[in-house]
């Protein structure tokens, strides 16, 4: 499959996902994608543990950042919540540009293709439920 199909299949694969969390979890969307934030970030870690230490350790430390910066937002109630995800879809630009060998071709397109959906999604979510009081 070339790169534009896997972008394409990511681009659905967010659209999907959000609209599954309005469906099926209308008051736990911060948790929703305070989940997903925890996936794609550790995905890389687990990816790099065949790698040398300092690969690893690399990807554990930007991870470890980008899940504490949910977090925090997590318990702020924050819109914000939504850009670590954008944050991720920056990882998943580098990855591409470094040409990291753990992480295959086909897989950074599609996350690419994800994440900006699903951050859009999520803060259309997150803002519509603070505003409604949720």
């Amino acid at each position: 499959m070339n790169e534009l199909a896997w972008l394409i299949a990511g681009v659905g694969a967010g659209a999907v996902s959000i609209l599954a969390i309005r469906q099926f979890f209308p008051g736990r969307v911060a948790l929703n994608v305070l989940v997903a934030v925890v996936a794609m970030n550790t995905i890389y870690v687990g990816a790099s543990l065949t790698e040398p230490i300092a690969t690893i350790l690399l990807e554990t430390l930007v991870a470890s950042l980008v899940i504490a910066a949910a977090l925090l937002f997590y318990r702020m109630k924050s819109v914000w919540l939504a850009s670590t995800v954008l944050v991720h879809g920056v990882i998943d630009g580098g990855h591409f540009l470094l040409d990291g060998n753990y992480i295959p071709d086909w897989y950074i397109w599609l996350c690419l293709g994800f994440d900006f959906p699903f951050a859009a999604g999520a803060f259309w979510l997150l803002r519509r439920q603070a505003r409604s009081g949720g």
